[in-house]
Order: structure tokens, then C-alpha cells, then sequence
């Protein structure tokens, strides 16, 4: 019979060969060929490293005492779910194109299980293979090793193969050890530490047949996947496709995963179409198929009900036992525990159940770290940016002799947080929006966190200058209350980054509250006569630290007062959050809202936000800038310092108060007396 399409399966026979039977090589060698093609059974084709998994790998799975109910693990054949089912799916159509996959999903998957035997089988069952495993740390990697190990060591005697090498910490070959000492090496299985991104060159030259990155949120992986991907190549394409894997809740260091599964083909790796999304990403396996929410029946049914196909009832599929996820059933139990962790007010409870069994890609890819900020509101700007292409123009500034004039340039912004060290910092300014003519005093204000000359030349601090508009006719599309410009760079003269930060800043008559801890840009606008844009002392900082020595410099205000920051934490929170717009359907109920963070066009600012921690390994220019003109914006607000919205909108108006003003900046205003 053909082994190909032959109904039976290992784990289901009643009766194998003993060793000492004539048939015993012929039967293991047709289950060889079974292991390395897959098998096709009434027309549904089952891949060689599914079949290897469910009928020949060991796992430990839970088992429950039928009297006392005592839950123990025990060594067993996996269950067949659909969680496998998937993956091999999309890993056949990766290795069909040449392609690498990409994945990244929910807790409780049993994915170090999947990944443990996709090794082991290639370096069971194809001789003269390299087959690599890699993680960021020495645990991750051990738990990877211990797996593959116990799965070698268990696996049928026709299959299993001597250690001929048995260093997990450097290289485990399988073979036969002749008694006289002789080795005849069969295949091999590298262990590679990639210490946190650190060991570039830790998996470069191997000609990998299996290569496996494990838990890539946790460390930027890509210069490793670089260093590795020129042994992949061969005349006909990669030889090798490679498999990368993140958990929910383990993305802490994520920036190169969540970049590599939102743009995969840019690294040839496989795209996935996400159902009612216009875009494809990695492969995303959400919460919903979590082991806790799994129905059982038979793979005949699945394939009916999921697939639409018409496996007849009495075909074997119909007698493999198969485990499917009950969507509706998961999707209940995962609101069941957020609401819990909301009604116990306990944010990081809510936090750690949303990342370990997320229901969306943006939720997978939240940290632990406390974030005040609306993380996947600001993902899904991200995204929103990408998916639509809402870059601005970028721009050089020069004085043409008489005005100041914009130049359009090749040059990129840096878009990537946080960046690459040793990059040329020389960026370009953006511009969303060109200032309108004449602009008036007070309709455009700036934020400048500059930078220390004497800092390391390898400092991944940036200078940050952002301008934001704050009022236009109402009539109009154009931007209001939003940032219109930014410029963050760090060339290596200072002088440059200066003088395009003042150019900017009077290309706008941008009013400027600048960050004074560090006095060169201060002293620059001084030293051009252009003080003049600078703003005092705020009112704000006054209010927040009234008896702070910073309070006697001339211009700026210090960050060094924690007041001060939280401050300026909580005002950038509440430009975020402030609803913009509200969405109504046909009858005009409300049925959704425009947020302030759907205003924010600057992705690597974006990325500041989604990665912000208040006690920070990370430097935040942009968000330092962004916040001090926002809380310039606010002052002005409140001193009733704005541009009309009626008439030329060049014009100013000074109203006074007869009540202390509330915040117009996010939205909420109280009656002004418009008699000066």
C-alpha cells in the first residue's frame, strides 16, 4: 500500500513488529516515509512533522486521576488540536515559498513543545543537518534543550540515535559510538546563546537545515537573524526556513518582533492575511486557543465544520481524537478574567491577563512595565500611520537671503525606537503641515529637549523640537491642537541641530518653552538675538514647585523636579485621551469616539509612548518635547493667549478672566469676557 495515503497511524495501531520479526525494518521504514512526506488520507494531506508529532514525539501532558482527581503530568503522545493543525498548516506554505514564519500568541499553546520537536525530528530523520536553536538568555535556552532532550531519549528505539556529542551548551550530534570509539556523526543540534542581541555572530556560517529563535520578545534578534540569513541561501532559495516564536506577556524588549510580524516580506518571511484587516502579518494565535477552552471530537469533524470539506464517517479521521478551541467559550472565560481584575481594581492583574491571553495582536505585544499612557490606542495610530502611508514631507530649512525657505530632501527621519547606536543622527525635519502666512504670535508653540556637547559621540540621546498649532478656523480641514512639525536629530556638528531647531522655530513664530537642565540651544538663541521666541519661566512651573531655585533662570523650565515631570506625564495622558470627535450611526447615537492620540502622526514619538517607563533605561527626547509644548500651549490657554477662530485667523486676542479658565487644549473651555 501506498505509504502516503495509507488510514493508519502509529499511535492508533494495535499490533508493531517486534524488533526480531521479519518485518520490522520494512514497517519502521515505511513509518520513516510517513515521518519525512506526511501522509494523505481521503484527500487531506497531513504534513511528515505533524504525523512525527502526534504518533512518535513524547510531551508531558496533564492527566487526572478518575478517584482521587489528583492532576499529574505524565510522558504521552500530544494531543492533536488545532493549535498544531495551524502551524503546520502555515509552516508547509513557509517552506513551500522559501520563507521564514514568524509567530506570536497567547500563553498556554504548548509552542516550546512544537518548536522541541520540530528539531527533534530533523535531527532524527535527515543525516548531515546543522540544526540551530537559539534564545536571548541561558533559562530560555535550557528549557528548549531539556524538551528536545527528553524527546530524543523517548522516542521509538527504530529512531533513536546515540550521542556521539552531548553538550547542550555548545553541541549535541546524534550518531553511533562503535564500541572501539569510533563516531559516525549522523546530524547535530547547536545550542546558541544570543545574549539579549548582544552575540551577533553566535548563529553566523551555519548552514542551518532547522533554525529556531525562541521567545523574541524578549531581546532585538534581528542583527542575529541578519548575521544568519546569508547561510540560508542556496540556488533555489532559502534551504532553510526559519522559526521565530514571541509569548504574550514576554515582549518587553519587543521592538524588533513586532517589526518583523507587521512587515514580514521585508525580511522574507511569510504573510499572513488577517481576516478584516487590509493588510497581512505574521501568524497570530490568539488567546481563544488556549488548552482551558479546547472541545473534544474527532479531525473528521473539524476538517467538516472548519474547512468544508466531506470526509465520510467512516474514514479514520473520524476515529482520531482532536481537539478544537470553542470560540465563544474561550473569548467568555478571557472577558470573565478581565473583568475580575477591573472590578478588583488591581491594573496589574488586568494588564497581565490581557498580554497572556490577548484577543488582538496589539494586545500580545503590551509590556508589564507600568504604562500611564493608552498603550494600544497609540499602537493602533502606529498602524493607522503605517497602513496609510501618514509620513509628512521631510525638509532641510535655509535662509534664502530675505526669508526663511524649506528644501525638500531624500533623507529619512528616523522612524525606529529605540535606535540603532553608531546610525548618521543628521535626520531631516517633517512637516505635516507648512506654517500659513504671516503666522501670528501665539498660534504655533515649540518644545526644544536639547542635548549635552560633552556627551559620548555613541549617546543615544537625540535633540527633540516639536511644534504644535493650537486653534485654525473652524471651518476648515487643516490641523488644530495637534503637532505640525518635528525636528530629532543629533548631527555631529551641534551648531547644525541648533541652527535648524531656531530656523524651525521662527519659520512657525513658534513661541518656545525650552528644557533648561542643559543651557547651549538657550544660549545659541541668545547669542543670534532670537531670545525673543523663548518663554519665560511658565506659570505652570510656579504653581508646581514655588520654591525651586530653577525658578531665577531666564528662560525654560528644569525636568529635574519630579512635580515637574509628573506634571507634564499627566498633561500629555490627558491630550491623549481627550475625546477629538464622536462617531454616531444613522439614528445618532453615539457609538464611538475620536481620541487626541489619533492627532499624533510621528511614529517613533508613538513608540516613546507604547514603551514609556517612569523609571525609564530608555531616553524619551521626543515625549520631553512633545510635553513641554503641550504645557506651553496649556499656559497660554489659561492666560488667554489664542488665535481666533473667527475672521483672519492670523489675528490675537487677549481676553481677560473673570474666572480661572479651563484647559481648551483638551477640549473644554468656560465663557470668556471678551472686553479687554
Amino acid at each position: 500500500m501506498d505509504p502516503y495515503s495509507t488510514p493508519e497511524f502509529f499511535r492508533n495501531m494495535k499490533s508493531i513488529p517486534d524488533k526480531h520479526s521479519d518485518e520490522y525494518h520494512a514497517f519502521f521504514q515505511n513509518e520513516l516515509e510517513k515521518i519525512e512526506k506526511g501522509i494523505t488520507v481521503n484527500g487531506v494531506y497531513i504534513s511528515g512533522w505533524l504525523y512525527w508529532y502526534f504518533n512518535h514525539w513524547k510531551i508531558h501532558l496533564f492527566q487526572e486521576d478518575s478517584n482521587t482527581k489528583f492532576t499529574k503530568r505524565q510522558l504521552g503522545n500530544p494531543d492533536l488540536r488545532d493549535t498544531e493543525w495551524l502551524i503546520s498548516e502555515y509552516r508547509e506554505k513557509a517552506i513551500q515559498e522559501k520563507k521564514g514564519i514568524v509567530i506570536v500568541g497567547s500563553r498556554r499553546l504548548g509552542k516550546s513543545e512544537i518548536v522541541s520537536s520540530i528539531i527533534g525530528r530533523s535531527a532524527t530523520i535527515f543525516g548531515g543537518t546543522e540544526n540551530v536553536i537559539s534564545a536571548g538568555n541561558g533559562p530560555d535556552l535550557k528549557l528548549l534543550s531539556d524538551k528536545i532532550d527528553k524527546g530524543l531519549n523517548n522516542v521509538h528505539p527504530y529512531f533513536r540515535w546515540q550521542r556521539v556529542e552531548n553538550d547542550w551548551k555548545k553541541q549535541v550530534t546524534l550518531g553511533i559510538k562503535e564500541k572501539d570509539g569510533t563516531k559516525h556523526p549522523f546530524s547535530s543540534i547547536l545550542p546558541r546563546n544570543l545574549d539579549d542581541g548582544s552575540n551577533t555572530e553566535a548563529v553566523a556560517g551555519i548552514t542551518a537545515f532547522e533554525f529556531i529563535i525562541e521567545e523574541i520578545g524578549k531581546f532585538p534578534f534581528l542583527r542575529c537573524l541578519e548575521a544568519a540569513i546569508p547561510a540560508f541561501t542556496s540556488p533555489f532559495g532559502w534551504a532553510c526556513s526559519p522559526f521565530l516564536i514571541g509569548t504574550g506577556g514576554a515582549f518587553e524588549k519587543g521592538n524588533d518582533a513586532e517589526k518583523l510580524f507587521r512587515d514580514p516580506e521585508a525580511y522574507n518571511f511569510l504573510a499572513v492575511q488577517v481576516k478584516d484587516e487590509p493588510k497581512s502579518y505574521g501568524l497570530f494565535i490568539p488567546g481563544t486557543y488556549r488548552m482551558e477552552a479546547k472541545e473534544k471530537g474527532t479531525l473528521g469533524e473539524y476538517l467538516n465544520k472548519e474547512k468544508g470539506l466531506n470526509i465520510p464517517e467512516n474514514s479514520e479521521l473520524y476515529n482520531l481524537e482532536f481537539f478544537h478551541a470553542d470560540q465563544e467559550k474561550a473569548r467568555t472565560l478571557i472577558l470573565s478574567e478581565r473583568e475580575k481584575a477591573k472590578n478588583a481594581n488591581d491594573p496589574e492583574a488586568l494588564l497581565k491577563t490581557t498580554m497572556y491571553y490577548p484577543l488582538t495582536p496589539e494586545e500580545c505585544f503590551l509590556t508589564a512595565s507600568y504604562n500611564m499612557f493608552g498603550v494600544i490606542a497609540a499602537k493602533k495610530q502606529k498602524e493607522n500611520i503605517l497602513d496609510n502611508g501618514l509620513y509628512g514631507i521631510n525638509v532641510f530649512l535655509e535662509h534664502d537671503g530675505t526669508k526663511i525657505i524649506h528644501r525638500m530632501t531624500d533623507k529619512q527621519p528616523l522612524r525606529e525606537y529605540p535606535h540603532k547606536p553608531g546610525l548618521d543622527k543628521d535626520y531631516p525635519i517633517v512637516m505635516w503641515e507648512p506654517p500659513i502666512s504671516s503666522p501670528p504670535r501665539g498660534l504655533y508653540v515649540a518644545g526644544v529637549d536639547s542635548y549635552k556637547t560633552s556627551e559620548a559621540a555613541y549617546s543615544e540621546s537625540l535633540g527633540a523640537v516639536y511644534i504644535f498649532k493650537r486653534m485654525h478656523s473652524i471651518t476648515g480641514e487643516k490641523f488644530q491642537d495637534q503637532l505640525v512639525a518635528s525636528y530629532v536629530a543629533r548631527p555631529k556638528d551641534k551648531e547644525k541641530f541648533n541652527e535648524q531647531a531656531r530656523l524651525l522655530i521662527k519659520y512657525y513664530n513658534a513661541l518656545t518653552l525650552v528644557e533648561n537642565d542643559e543651557l547651549s540651544f538657550i544660549d545659541y538663541m541668545k547669542s543670534k538675538n532670537d531670545q525673543i521666541y523663548l518663554s519665560k519661566t511658565p506659570n505652570f512651573a510656579r504653581e508646581e514647585t514655588p520654591n525651586s531655585t530653577t525658578l531665577n533662570r531666564d528662560y525654560g523650565v528644569s525636568r529635574a523636579n519630579p512635580k515637574i515631570r509628573e506634571f507634564l506625564h499627566t498633561l500629555l495622558k490627558k491630550y491623549l485621551d481627550h475625546t477629538v470627535s464622536v462617531v454616531k450611526d444613522e439614528e445618532g447615537s453615539i457609538i464611538g469616539e475620536k481620541r487626541g492620540v489619533t492627532q499624533v502622526y510621528d511614529i517613533a514619538l508613538l513608540d516613546e509612548i507604547i514603551k514609556f517607563d517612569p523609571n525609564p533605561k530608555l531616553n524619551y527626547d521626543r515625549i520631553v518635547a512633545f510635553e513641554l509644548a503641550l504645557a506651553l500651549a496649556n499656559d497660554l490657554d489659561k492666560s488667554a493667549l489664542v488665535s481666533s477662530t473667527e475672521d483672519d485667523p492670523r489675528r490675537i486676542a487677549y481676553f481677560n478672566t473673570d474666572k480661572p479658565a479651563t484647559n481648551t487644549l483638551f477640549g473644554t473651555s468656560k465663557k470668556r469676557n471678551i472686553f479687554r
